[in-house]
């Protein structure tokens, strides 16, 4: 049971007092609406921000399912809030200007009904286009986000704001610039932000974000099940149609799901209204999990022809995020988190770990495995503003890989603007995952500047003076690296031991590992070489075809929750492959993985399967379970099982006749 503050039981006589227009009612004699009765739904909301409230939470986020009535119940919320506070200011924000009118009229019906209630306590003073004053001193203005508007919030000390149906704002920094005006820490204060999902956009980072701060802001989600007149009654005639039947697997999933995170029961007549829902001729299984969602990851899946299965992404996010906390050879998805100082200067530049949980949003590579001697890497690199205008991240992708599969084991992404700071983050990875190929994106001519950036350091590199620097600046850090360690009681790094390729540099040794890689020749395939690939209509298309082949066939193994969160707003259309939304979603991480496993089908795999270098023989050597002799023999039985299977395939050698035009 939710803990509420003082005036909850004002606000019910409230909620007795007030009336509304429905399409539920069965009658409405006056016309003047109906009493309002609580559903689930609401119920769910009211208890949500009460919660909040009493343990001084001020800002809400409600991601909902369609008519639930969240609308109407946190508008009756929002007017109570101003009568309850005299001086305070709000705003009511709408998505586009017919909306805003209805709204209007709803709020003026709304206080209407509850003059005999307020008295003149709180009366409207003045009622237009821009809002409503009361003669409480309050004052509700009304705006609209539209389609491109980025300031209709800010500057104007609201400690009241409702923003409804968030998803379909058209310019994500309009609410971002309304976000910093807020002032949650005043006791006043109440920000509700309500929406649909309407498929992955800027509400769900608000969401994603609100859900990683539970100190400071509550988000609360309510499902289609928590609408009482979403069901099918036993004794209506259809539910022999369609609540006869067991549970399907997939619904027993959900079911136990929505118990176990929402607690809440699904009933049979539940279940039959939405297997009707199902059969509608305009339904859907994408329009059904985003209109009307059983969970919060269902509702952003996106509508329309989406290039990844949706439920498949679902389900990697879900064993991902519900795996326990502990790095990958410990059984998790845990990775090393670092950040770079990219300076003007390349020699001035640094690579640093974070390790405080409260500045994770300066993590910006995230490394599930180090480099291995014995590994085999490829890394794909997308440029910012490359493919198109609205690629605006710089991302690398790196995997290891095998003859059956490819293993994410670092992701970087960064919106750094600078071409060269890409190309010193490429050369610092490679310098790590020394045995590896590279395939940079070059469309749009960015991916030049980063091959140019990559030449004019080489050239640098040579001179005398540049060398000196990079030589000190290399000592200087090593210095710092190890005076910090000998302060946390650990050992200096020195003299690593090789990784095969020339070196072994620590992680957070950023010159080094970089140099290692600009120093080398690398204009002949082998590792090191960099591939450039020019992403025609035709190359795209073939390209992401192998990507979501490897996908299907479980030849990735994916460890990133934003690489999969990019995947699921990639959609098809008949001209293109990319995100849902561009210049508003992002699918850099997901053209860098497809740049990588192009690499690895096209330059590595070959030789990989001719070598038997397989996941789970890699893996069983590396710890210890087979010996060198044993690799070896099983190399050869391989070599002889894959020989003798060619030959089984090959047609039969012709007979002495054949051989002489006889036959």
């Amino acid at each position: 049971m939710a803990k509420h503050p003082k005036w909850f039981p004002l606000f019910k006589k409230y909620l007795g007092a007030l009336r509304i227009q429905s399409k539920h009612a069965v009658s409405d004699a006056t016309g003047e609406g109906t009493k309002l009765k609580l559903w689930t739904s609401q119920q769910r909301v009211l208890d949500g921000i009460a919660e909040g409230l009493e343990n001084g939470i001020h800002t809400f986020y409600i991601l909902k399912s369609r008519q639930l009535g969240v609308t109407t119940i946190t508008m009756a919320l929002t007017i109570f809030w101003l009568a309850l506070n005299p001086g305070v200011i709000g705003v009511f924000v709408s998505d586009n200007d017919d909306n805003s009118v209805k709204n209007r009229v709803t709020i003026r019906t709304y206080i209407k009904s509850l003059s005999p209630f307020m008295g003149k306590s709180f009366a409207v003073v003045t009622d237009n286009k821009q809002g409503f004053t009361f003669s409480n001193g309050s004052r509700l203005d009304m705006r609209v986000a539209g389609k491109s508007k980025e300031n209709w919030g800010e500057g104007e000390g609201y400690l009241l704001g409702h923003l409804t149906e968030l998803s379909k704002f058209g310019k994500a920094q309009g609410v971002a610039n309304f976000r910093h005006a807020m002032a949650p820490e005043n006791p006043r204060a109440l920000y509700i932000m309500e929406s649909t999902a309407n498929g992955p956009n800027h509400w769900k980072e608000i969401w994603d974000g609100a859900r990683a701060d539970p100190y400071f802001s509550k988000a609360i989600f309510v499902g289609w099940w928590a609408n009482e007149t979403n069901r099918i009654k036993m004794t209506d005639k259809r539910f022999r149609v369609f609540g006869t039947a067991g549970l399907t697997p997939e619904e027993n999933e959900k079911v136990k799901k929505v118990k176990d995170l929402y607690h809440f029961e699904i009933t049979m007549e539940q279940i039959a209204w939405y297997r009707a829902e199902q059969t509608k001729p305009a339904s859907n299984e994408d329009d059904m999990g985003q209109n009307q969602p059983w969970t919060e990851e269902e509702a952003f899946i996106t509508t329309g022809s989406s290039f990844f299965q949706p439920r498949r992404l679902m389900e990697a996010r879900e064993r991902i995020t519900s795996a326990p906390e502990a790095l990958v050879d410990e059984g998790g998805y845990g990775y090393w988190g670092y950040t770079f100082h990219l300076d003007d200067e390349y020699y001035m530049s640094k690579v640093e770990e974070v390790t405080d949980g409260a500045h994770h949003d300066l993590i910006k590579l995230r490394v599930w495995e180090k480099p291995h001697k014995d590994g085999f890497y490829v890394i794909g690199v997308d440029v910012a503003g490359g493919r198109s205008e609205d690629s605006n991240l710089h991302s690398a992708s790196v995997w290891r890989v095998y003859a059956d599969k490819m293993v994410q084991v670092a992701e970087w992404a960064d919106s750094i603007p600078e071409t060269r700071h890409c190309a010193w983050v490429t050369a610092y990875l490679a310098g790590q995952y020394a045995n590896c190929q590279i395939n940079i994106d070059m469309t749009g001519g960015i991916g030049i500047a980063v091959m140019q950036a990559f030449e004019d350091l080489r050239s640098r590199m040579r001179s005398d003076m540049y060398g000196d620097k990079m030589k000190a600046a290399i000592a200087l850090a090593r210095i710092e690296r190890d005076a910090k360690r000998e302060a946390e009681g650990l050992p200096p790094l020195r003299d690593l031991p090789t990784n095969g390729f020339g070196g072994n540099f620590a992680f957070d040794d950023f010159l080094s590992s970089a140099n290692w890689y600009l120093y080398r020749r690398v204009d002949s395939p082998g590792p090191g070489f960099m591939y450039n690939t020019v992403m025609s209509y035709k190359l795209k298309f073939h390209m992401m075809n192998a990507l979501r082949d490897s996908w299907v066939t479980n030849l990735l193994e994916i460890r990133s929750v934003p690489l999969l969160d990019e995947m699921a707003t990639v959609v098809q259309t008949r001209s293109d492959i990319g995100a849902s939304a561009p210049g508003r979603e992002r699918d850099d991480r997901t053209f860098a993985m497809a740049l990588a496993n192009m690499t690895w089908i096209e330059n590595l795999r070959g030789g990989l399967i001719a070598q038997g270098v397989t996941w789970e023989g890699s893996k069983a050597k590396e710890a210890g379970s087979i010996s060198p002799v044993a690799e070896t023999l099983n190399r050869r039985i391989y070599s002889i099982l894959r020989a003798a299977d060619e030959d089984r395939d090959a047609p039969p050698p012709l007979t002495f006749f054949e051989q002489r035009g006889f036959s």
